[in-house]
């Protein structure tokens, strides 16, 4: 598309100058060279959030609700990452304390799947699900009651 778009730029410039208008080589090059310097920061602009591990806010929401939407989730924190061409989602999902160690691993399956659904980019997801105490840690410091 690039490519068209400065080849018609190139050609109108050569058409009005073969008209008689001296002017449109250099301002259909300008033309041109405006073009090609977006082109360049639109593509630098997504390489370089790639390598920020730059994610989609929307796609890591979108990963959340799917977690914490799978029964027994408690709360689920999502972090995503590129790797190369790869989105790869981890879940940290927080289950219901009464809930056996035992289902924690069928919970987890159920989570990759659902981001799976939930985020089409996700090629990888790993999901660790864990149970929460019955009561919080106190905090240092603190005469925890």
């Amino acid at each position: 598309m690039a490519g068209r778009v400065s080849s018609l730029g190139a050609l109108v410039g050569l058409t009005l100058v073969a008209a008689g208008y001296p002017w449109g080589d250099p301002v259909a090059g300008f033309a041109i060279t405006l073009f090609i310097c977006h082109v360049g920061y639109e593509i630098t602009r997504e390489i370089a959030g790639h390598l920020m591990d730059g994610v989609d806010p929307g796609q890591l929401a979108a990963a959340e609700q799917a977690a914490a939407g799978v029964g027994g989730v408690r709360a689920a924190t999502v972090r995503g990452r590129w790797m190369g061409g790869t989105l790869s989602v981890e879940v940290e999902a927080r289950l219901d304390p009464g809930l056996p160690l035992s289902r924690a691993d069928q919970i987890s399956r159920l989570i990759e799947e659902a981001v799976f659904d939930a985020v089409p980019a996700a090629r990888q997801v790993h999901a660790h699900a864990m149970t929460e105490p019955a009561r919080a840690y106190a905090a240092p410091g603190s005469k925890g009651t």
